[in-house]
């Protein structure tokens, strides 16, 4: 359980409102060993309205239901060192945040939003599907013919709370250094500024010269099908003469008009072809260590199994019963906490 010890521990972080953002930033507090207190409206029902995501986020927070009146909120944050809170409802609780950050100076909050406080957009409601199509990393999935695929899961409310974990920790490093005057700050997240983040590499080729990087891009990993399933199959040019060595039963990769990455870009659906008879004869896995032994960087598309019963995970110690944090804290990853 959350406060049980750890890095953190006695720590008191308190989450409100149901930004799975913040619950994820929240749940890596708790693994990290901090009190973590989760304030969920009095009116029944199931946090995030989803009972997978209240079993992953909240299992190791003390939830307390509370009808968030101002005297409610009030106790609730007494003795509190971090909020993390939906900007939405940080507006209804304005003044009773406000009077309680001139008591307790010591307080970090973290706002966690859609679109940011400022801009034409400030108001816009987001989600996932949202966040990648106004963000840009939407233009960037699937087939060039087709309608784009967006990235499966809640994985930009995720990094946004591994965003937030970042800021917070930042904030309280900043107020608990020697000779600090030991003041708490605000800081803020949004979705947006997250896909803004993580998709950094388009922007920057149109910075630099003005190029638009096109969904399907041929320099892009290919997608190769496996006995079981699929191989994500991604080379950087020097790493040719290991592919050869890798697909070396097919001479006819080794003809001059492959030898050159122009070259094999022109020749793309012959070279896609001809690899995919060759990986579609074996495991994901076994092109995966064959791959990775001669450091080419590919991946295998993983389910739920897979994940589990993956020798690297399960090395790692990345899995019990739930996923555990994604990182490691003084060379130990905190544990799946609550399950």
């Amino acid at each position: 359980m959350s406060g049980a010890g750890g890095a953190l521990a006695g720590l008191h972080v308190v989450q409100a409102g149901d930004s799975v953002a913040a619950g994820f930033c929240a749940k890596v507090f708790a693994g990290l060993g901090a009190r973590v207190t989760r304030i969920v409206p009095d009116q029944g029902g199931t946090p995030y309205g989803d009972t997978q995501l209240f079993l992953y986020l909240d299992a190791a927070k003390e939830i307390r239901r509370a009808n968030q009146t101002d005297g409610e909120v009030a106790e609730l944050l007494a003795g509190c060192d971090v909020l993390l809170v939906r900007d939405t409802l940080l507006l209804d609780w304005a003044e009773t945040v406000t009077a309680f950050e001139t008591e307790n100076a010591r307080l970090v909050v973290a706002e966690f939003g859609d679109f940011g406080d400022r801009g034409p957009q400030a108001d816009w409601e987001g989600g996932e599907l949202v966040w990648q199509a106004a963000g840009g990393l939407l233009a960037l999935l699937g087939d060039p013919d087709r309608e784009p695929l967006m990235l499966g899961g809640h994985q930009i409310a995720y990094s946004t709370g591994l965003l937030a974990f970042t800021g917070v920790m930042t904030a309280l490093a900043h107020r608990d250094r020697p000779g600090a005057p030991g003041k708490g700050q605000r800081l803020r997240v949004s979705g947006l500024e997250t896909v803004a983040y993580l998709e950094w590499k388009g922007p920057v080729y149109y910075q630099a010269g003005g190029s638009l990087i096109p969904r399907g891009k041929e320099s892009g990993p290919v997608v190769l099908p496996c006995a079981d399933g699929h191989l994500a199959f991604y080379y950087r040019a020097t790493d040719w003469p290991r592919v050869l060595e890798l697909f070396a039963f097919d001479p006819v990769l080794s003809e001059d008009r492959f030898a050159t990455q122009g070259g094999r870009m022109a020749e793309q659906p012959e070279l896609v072809a001809r690899l995919s008879k060759i990986t579609i004869q074996r495991s994901k896995y076994e092109w995966y260590q064959a791959a990775q032994t001669l450091n080419i960087p590919v991946g295998y598309v993983a389910d739920t199994r897979d994940l589990v019963e993956s020798p690297q995970y399960r090395t790692q110690e990345f899995i019990d019963t739930a996923p555990g944090l994604p990182f490691r804290f003084n060379g130990r990853r905190p544990a799946a906490v609550g399950h």
